[in-house]
């Protein structure tokens, strides 16, 4: 329009005399100019139909060990987006796949809240999910360019009621309904949210601390003597078919770091509810090149000690629900410092390498081994601990 120069025209409002002439951003385009235009590239505009909603994994939660008849830690995080609109989400569909026998339901939580804003059953699912939720309108809106945390949570059958310790299982998202909130309109959301494999158990240890009472930096100790200790805590429960479900340490394996030190090959292991000589059992020392220690040798680098057999042993590493136990390694030293130029020599017992699922028992595996026992025993070669690494006493000499 503006490459006429008559492309507005007026009239005075007191005589209708006509007004010509018109200055573009400053530039006269006649001779006499009494219109004034200043021109302004106006917003570009894209119009939609209606919103999105897009769902994403917020991060890949690690494998937990659920106890039957509790209600699981999160299994799965998911992120919620909206764009162009708010949306409303309507339906979410969760997936259990392995062994869901199990599960009771799936609960949902918005992150920092405590309280469930939805449950998924298997009664309430859409064909081809194994839980579904459908939720009240506009319970769970997700406002353009806002996104909300959702976490995923289990809740699992005790042994009364159905649930079977070695059951896994891995929660899958895949189907989510949603509606526009200003459109109107269907929103099918195209996403795969995948979990970790976990496994059901009805009896566990939920931590591990150091027991020992003697401060860091203490003397070097000499002869046979106690030189780390951990203490062992068990989840409280009531899965009670047959009877109340233990938990017991079959297998550990405690790594050793030390310098200096010259030491006997044979280590010990007992209950500190029991400090007998008849209720401890020897264990095997190797290296870290999985060399068995045959003969008294100087400590310099890692060392494992390793201890098989526990529940069949006079060591008891039972552990009643809501209780705990502590055990103790003791070693015979026989040189506290060897070091032929003075260094300083230590010594530190501690447990690490106990929360991988996939690993099994050994040198280059996991360092444990327990068993959940009731009428029927099943056994797992991991923990569900939230500690990765626990020290004992750092003895220096």
């Amino acid at each position: 329009a503006i490459d006429t120069h008559n492309f507005i025209e007026a009239e005075e409002l007191d005589d209708g005399s006509s007004m010509s002439g018109i200055t573009i951003n400053d530039v006269p385009q006649t001779s006499y100019d009494e219109i004034f235009v200043t021109t302004a590239k106006s917003t570009e505009w894209m119009f939609e139909s209606q919103g999105r909603l897009s769902l994403e994994n917020a991060i890949v939660l690690p494998s937990h060990q659920v106890l039957g008849g509790e209600l699981s830690e999160p299994l799965l995080r998911m992120n919620f987006n909206a764009y162009d609109e708010p949306v409303d989400v309507t339906y979410i569909g969760i997936d259990a796949e392995g062994e869901n026998r199990s599960i009771d339901r799936f609960e949902l939580f918005f992150a920092g809240e405590t309280e469930p804003f939805a449950f998924a059953f298997r009664g309430s699912a859409e064909v081809g999910d194994d839980f579904g939720t459908y939720m009240l309108s506009r319970s769970f809106v997700v406002n353009e360019g806002e996104e909300r945390h959702v976490l995923v949570r289990a809740k699992v059958k005790s042994d009364v009621d159905g649930g079977v310790p070695g059951d896994r299982f891995t929660p899958v998202v895949n189907q989510v309904y949603a509606r526009g909130d200003a459109s109107g309109r269907s929103i099918q959301v195209d996403a795969t949210i995948l979990g970790s494999e976990n496994t059901v158990v009805m009896a566990k240890i939920t931590s591990i601390e150091n027991a020992s009472n003697i401060p860091n930096g203490s003397p070097m100790p000499m002869g046979r003597s106690d030189v780390g200790a951990f203490k062992f805590v068990a989840a409280e429960h009531e899965n009670s078919r047959g009877q109340l479900n233990d938990v017991a340490i079959d297998d550990i394996m405690f790594t050793i770091t030390v310098a200096h030190v010259k030491m006997d090959p044979i280590p010990k292991i007992y209950n500190t509810s029991n400090s007998s000589d008849a209720s401890k059992m020897q264990g095997r020392i190797f290296d870290s090149a999985g060399t068995e220690m045959t003969s008294t040798f100087i400590g310099n680098g890692v060392y494992y000690a390793m201890f098989e057999g526990l529940c069949e042993s006079v060591v008891d590493t039972t552990i009643d629900q809501g209780d705990d136990l502590t055990l103790a390694l003791e070693m015979t030293i026989q040189e506290p410092s060897t070091s032929p130029n003075g260094d300083a020599s230590s010594l530190q017992i501690s447990l690490d390498s106990l929360t991988d699922p996939d690993l099994d028992f050994g040198l280059d595996g996991s360092h444990i081994s327990v068993w959940d026992i009731d009428d029927i025993l099943v056994e797992y070669d991991w923990l569900d601990i939230p500690e990765s690494v626990i020290r004992s006493t750092l003895y220096s000499g």
